[in-house]
C-alpha cells in the first residue's frame, strides 16, 4: 500500500532519497553496480545499461565536476556519473550522493504505550513513534499519524488481488462539454481509465501546448482540485488509492501492459510552475480531509521485478503545482 512508504513523508528529502533507491533498485555508491566496460552495464542484478538510464530520463555525466549547479530549478533532479559509479541528488543547493545520511535524518521516539499516542490530526500527519510490544521491550511496533488515525505496520495485509478477467469496462459522458472517458470498475471501484481534461480555470496543460492535453489530459492546480469531477465523480481519497493498489496485486503497471487497463503512465507534472518528469513520474490530486496532497508514481526499471513503487508527499503542495486527475465514481 501507499503507506509502506509515508514514513519517509516527513521530510522531502527522505522522500526523494525513497524514491532513487526504489527506482535504481539501491545501485548507488555499490562497486558492485559499477560500469561494464563490455556491456555498458551499470547494475550488474538488475542489468541496467547506460542507455537504459537515458531512456528513463536520467542525465548522465562523466564526472562530479560537469553536474553544474543545483538550484531551485532542479531541487530534487536525479542523475548519474559514471566516474563514482554513483546517483547524485540536486538537495538543497548542492550535490548529494550520500542517501543513507538523508535517510538517517527521520528520527523515531520511543513512548511506553499506544495511550501515550494521542490524537492523530492534521497538525501532527506524519508524526511515528516506536511503541513496545512486549512487556520485557525488546520488540518495538511502529505507529504514524495517517490521515486522521494511528496506523502500525505500514498498512498491514496487502488484501486480495482483483481477477483481471472480472473488471468491467465503460464510459461515459462529461456533460459539460462532452466529452467522452473511458472507464474500468476494478473490484467495488468504478475510475476513470483516463486522465480529466476539462478546460477551466486554473489547468494547465503540459509545457503549455494543447497537443499534450489531447494525450495526457490537463494538469490541474490546487485550487481547482476538489470541486473540477464531472457531476456523479468526486475526488478520491488516499483510502481509495490504497484500494485501488491493493485491488491491482500491490503494482500501478506505470509504463508497462496493464491487465487492469487502468492507463496510468508517466505523464509529468508541475512543480511550482515548472514542467518536470515527463517520462519519469506522474502527479495525482488527492483529497483527504481538508488538505490536498498529491500521489507520484515512479516507474523502477527493473527488468526482473516488473515492480512499480508509488510514493506520496504531503508536505510540498504548492498553489502553483498542477498535478493530473483521475475521478472515481460517487
Amino acid at each position: 500500500m501507499f503507506r509502506n512508504f509515508k514514513k519517509y513523508a516527513i521530510a522531502n528529502k527522505s522522500v526523494i532519497a525513497l524514491a532513487i533507491s526504489l527506482l535504481f533498485l539501491a545501485a548507488c555508491g555499490d562497486d558492485s553496480s559499477s560500469n561494464s566496460s563490455d556491456d555498458n552495464t551499470i547494475d550488474e542484478d538488475f542489468a541496467f545499461t547506460l542507455e537504459e538510464l537515458e531512456e528513463m530520463g536520467v542525465s548522465i555525466f562523466e564526472s562530479a565536476d560537469d553536474l553544474g549547479d543545483c538550484s531551485d530549478k532542479n531541487e530534487f533532479e536525479t542523475v548519474y556519473v559514471k566516474a563514482d559509479s554513483s546517483f547524485y541528488m540536486c538537495d538543497e543547493g548542492k550535490w548529494e550522493n550520500d542517501f543513507d545520511n538523508i535517510d538517517a535524518e527521520v528520527e523515531i521516539d520511543t513512548l511506553k504505550s499506544k495511550e501515550e499516542l494521542g490524537e492523530c490530526s492534521h497538525d501532527n500527519e506524519g508524526e511515528m513513534y516506536a511503541i513496545p510490544h512486549d512487556s520485557a521491550a525488546t520488540n518495538y511496533d511502529t505507529y504514524a499519524c495517517e490521515y486522521g488515525e494511528w496506523v502500525s505496520d505500514w498498512g498491514g495485509d496487502s488484501g486480495e488481488k482483483v481477477d483481471p478477467k472480472t473488471v468491467v469496462k465503460g464510459s461515459f459522458k462529461d456533460e459539460r462539454d462532452g466529452m467522452t472517458y473511458k472507464t474500468v470498475k476494478i473490484g467495488d471501484q468504478t475510475w476513470m481509465a483516463e486522465n480529466l481534461n476539462y478546460k477551466s480555470e486554473n489547468s494547465f496543460c503540459y509545457e503549455d501546448n494543447d497537443e499534450y492535453c489531447e494525450q495526457y489530459g490537463r494538469l490541474y492546480a490546487p485550487a481547482v482540485a476538489e470541486k473540477i469531477c464531472p457531476e456523479g465523480w468526486q475526488l478520491p481519497e488516499i483510502v481509495e488509492w490504497n484500494t485501488l493498489y491493493k485491488n491491482m496485486g500491490n503494482n500501478l503497471y506505470i509504463g508497462l501492459t496493464d491487465p487492469y487497463e487502468f492507463n496510468m503512465s508517466l505523464d509529468g507534472y508541475r512543480d511550482r510552475g515548472v514542467y518536470k518528469y515527463m517520462s519519469r513520474s506522474v502527479g495525482y490530486w488527492v483529497g483527504s480531509g481538508n488538505w490536498l496532497i498529491d500521489v507520484r508514481a515512479l516507474n523502477n526499471g527493473s527488468k526482473k521485478k516488473k515492480d512499480n513503487y508509488p510514493w506520496i508527499n504531503v508536505d510540498a503542495v504548492k498553489s502553483n503545482d498542477a498535478m493530473y486527475m483521475r475521478c472515481i465514481k460517487k
